[in-house]
């Protein structure tokens, strides 16, 4: 499936499309008159849609959080040396379920939880307080 870039740019297509599809050329589609820049802008608000249910079911619910949060925060500590060992997320997953029994769905999903923490916490400023 095309990047989320693509559906920005099918979007912008469509709308320029439909402009010029108004004013200047007629597509006709079985006789009768439609604005071609619609098929491209649905496509690329598919895109989007398609990307966000798939960002969606990435995030850890709640319900995961309370059945296997314990056992996933046991794991932190390995999952880290794991990830600094370049190793797959599948490997990771596969342990974690072998030592606290945790489904690597989850383990997958805590995996993309904490890389977004520790980006997030890379990009904040530095709150340094000096004492005069």
């Amino acid at each position: 499936m095309p990047s989320k870039k693509w559906a920005w740019f099918w979007l912008a297509v469509g709308v320029l499309l439909f402009a010029v599809d108004i004013l200047w050329f007629k597509f006709k589609a079985f006789g009768i008159h439609f604005p071609i820049g619609v098929l491209a802008a649905l496509y690329g608000a598919m895109i989007l849609i398609w990307h966000r249910g798939i960002d969606q079911g990435l995030k850890l619910s709640p319900d995961d959080l309370a059945s296997y949060g314990a056992a996933l925060e046991r794991s932190v500590s390995v999952i880290m040396d794991m990830l600094e060992q370049k190793r797959s997320a599948k490997e990771i997953a596969h342990h974690v379920q072998r030592e606290q029994g945790v489904p690597p769905e989850i383990t997958y999903k805590y995996i993309i939880a904490l890389g977004a923490e520790m980006k997030e916490r890379s990009t904040e400023p530095e709150n340094t307080t000096e004492d005069t």
